[in-house]
């Protein structure tokens, strides 16, 4: 509840901290030149309850309609990042297409989401970046919108918000350094399933040129056994691969020319392409899962360097 009320805080009246609401909420209330009054308040925190479930929550039951689809995908992979800082500013975003959609074209609502995805993915997921600052400005746009009139005045505000987090975001160089060092799945380290998922979705994705697919019944297979291969890269995406549970299984900790015939039954397109790159190769090494490495990082900074 309290992380609720102080997102609605922050999408209409500014940045504050979390011990500084109920002073806040005072301070405002006592005011003689505010609108807000008891009433109100409890009025308006009961009218957008539901639109930050959507947000902190999200689901088909919530955006159950085709065009709908990409709204409840960027909710749900910036949930995936384990990133609240928008919060106020989507709160906003919704707010607006519910009350006055007018002023903002679902097509404009989804490219921003996107757009904060694509963000929150490099910044938060990948680079693990400190969000200072980050936090207060994304109240400051919230506040904008929530008292935007006009389309140009919305359009304004969303192309400040967005720049402001461009000239954040971290370098390719950086990008590519840290989805090396940070990205990593192994028996001792398994919090990045999902992330490494939505990596892997991604990039079949890109393949195939069709966002048909959805990963919530793959595996992770550790190409490089992980019994039996270097620590430091058995972990990395350059050893990794998406596969079925029961392909998984019978692969086991057999050498690539065992796992190849396996990887052939999978239909993803992520694995065909493996198998094709590495059809002529009896074994797999620490320089194959490097090369690898590097032509997915190139490919995710095609991707989200645009």
């Amino acid at each position: 509840m309290t992380d609720y009320i102080r997102c609605w805080w922050l999408s209409k009246y500014g940045y504050i901290g979390e011990d500084q609401l109920y002073r806040s909420f005072k301070r405002e209330i006592l005011n003689p030149e505010s609108q807000l009054t008891a009433d109100s308040f409890l009025d308006e925190i009961y009218s957008d309850v539901d639109l930050y479930i959507k947000i902190a929550s999200p689901s088909q039951k919530h955006w159950n309609l085709s065009h709908q689809k990409p709204i409840l995908d960027a909710l749900t992979n910036i949930n995936t990042f384990n990133v609240t800082v928008p919060r106020p500013f989507i709160l906003s975003l919704l707010r607006i297409r519910r009350d006055n959609a007018r002023l903002l074209k679902q097509a404009d609502l989804i490219n921003t989401l996107q757009f904060l995805e694509r963000f929150h993915f490099k910044f938060n997921a990948v680079c693990r970046m400190r969000p200072s600052g980050i936090d207060s400005k994304y109240s400051v746009f919230a506040v904008k919108l929530s008292v935007d009139t006009s389309k140009a005045d919305v359009r304004t505000t969303i192309l400040e918000a967005t720049d402001f987090l461009k000239r954040k975001a971290p370098s390719e160089r950086m990008f590519k350094d840290c989805l090396l060092k940070n990205i990593e799945y192994k028996e001792d380290k398994l919090s990045q399933r999902k992330l490494i998922i939505y990596i892997f979705e991604t990039l079949e994705m890109l393949a195939v040129n069709t966002k048909e697919l959805k990963y919530h019944m793959v595996s992770i297979e550790h190409i490089g056994s992980q019994s039996n291969f270097s620590p430091t890269y058995v972990g990395k995406l350059g050893n990794l691969l998406p596969l079925c549970f029961d392909i998984n299984r019978d692969c086991e900790n057999l050498p690539l020319a065992g796992k190849l015939p396996e990887y052939t039954r999978s239909r993803l397109e992520l694995v065909k392409q493996f198998c094709s790159d590495n059809a002529s190769k009896p074994t797999w090494n620490v320089g194959d899962a490097q090369q690898r490495q590097e032509d997915i990082a190139n490919i995710l900074t095609s991707s989200f360097f645009l």
